[in-house]
C-alpha cells in the first residue's frame, strides 16, 4: 500500500485517494463532515458517497492530482451517513503525486451554496418585477456608471439596458451639466440632504 504522510491537525476534511478513488486516509475533519469514521470509509471508492452525477468529474481531479496537474477548486456533493446530501469545496494539495495518491482538502458550504441559490432567485426575482414596471427605472452608484437599466427605461430613452449597464454613466442621459444640478438638488437641505 501508499505510506501516506503525517498531516497537520485542520479544520478542513483531508482525505487521500489511490488513483482508482479509493480511500486511504481521512482525518478527524473529513469523519465529522461526512459521519463516516475511518474504518467505515477507509478502502472503499469515495465515489459510494458522491451521487452519480459528480462522479466523472471527480474521477478526473483524482487523475490530474495523481499527475501533478493543476485542479481547479471545485464542489462535490457528498452522502453523510444519515443519509443527507451535502456540498463541500474541494480543493487539490499535489503533495503525494509520486506515491500516486491525490490528496484533497474539503470544507462543508452547503449553507453558502443554498444562500447562493436563494439570493440568485430573489434577484431573478426582483429583476423580473423591475422589467415588468411601466415606469422607467435607472439605477446608478456615486460615481454615476449605471447599475440597472428596466425595460421602461429602454422604452422611454430609446437605449437597450445590454448597452447602457457597466458601459454609460447617468450623466451622458441627461443634457451638458443637468446631471450635476439634479445632484445638487439632491443634496440639498430642501430636499433631505445627504
Amino acid at each position: 500500500g501508499v505510506q501516506t504522510c503525517a498531516l497537520p491537525i485542520s479544520s478542513d476534511g483531508i482525505l487521500v485517494l489511490d488513483a482508482g478513488g479509493r480511500v486511504l486516509y481521512l482525518n478527524r475533519a473529513a469523519q465529522e463532515v461526512t459521519g463516516y469514521a475511518r474504518d467505515g470509509l477507509a478502502g472503499r471508492p469515495l465515489a459510494q458517497i458522491v451521487p452519480l452525477a459528480y462522479r466523472a468529474h471527480l474521477a478526473d481531479a483524482i487523475r490530474r492530482s495523481i499527475r501533478n496537474e493543476p485542479v481547479d477548486n471545485f464542489d462535490l456533493e457528498l452522502v453523510t451517513t444519515s443519509g443527507d446530501t451535502i456540498v463541500v469545496s474541494v480543493a487539490s494539495i499535489g503533495i503525494l503525486s509520486e506515491q500516486e495518491a491525490a490528496i484533497f482538502a474539503f470544507r462543508d458550504v452547503t449553507i453558502a451554496r443554498d444562500l447562493e441559490h436563494e439570493l440568485r432567485r430573489t434577484t431573478e426575482f426582483l429583476e423580473r418585477i423591475l422589467n415588468s414596471a411601466v415606469d422607467g427605472i435607472i439605477a446608478a452608484d456615486l460615481r454615476g456608471n449605471i447599475l440597472l437599466f428596466n425595460q421602461g427605461a429602454e422604452r422611454i430613452c430609446g437605449y437597450r439596458g445590454i448597452d447602457i449597464v457597466g458601459k454609460m454613466s447617468v450623466k451622458d442621459l441627461y443634457a451638458p451639466g443637468v446631471a450635476q444640478e439634479v445632484m445638487r438638488l439632491i443634496r440639498s437641505a430642501e430636499h433631505g440632504g445627504r
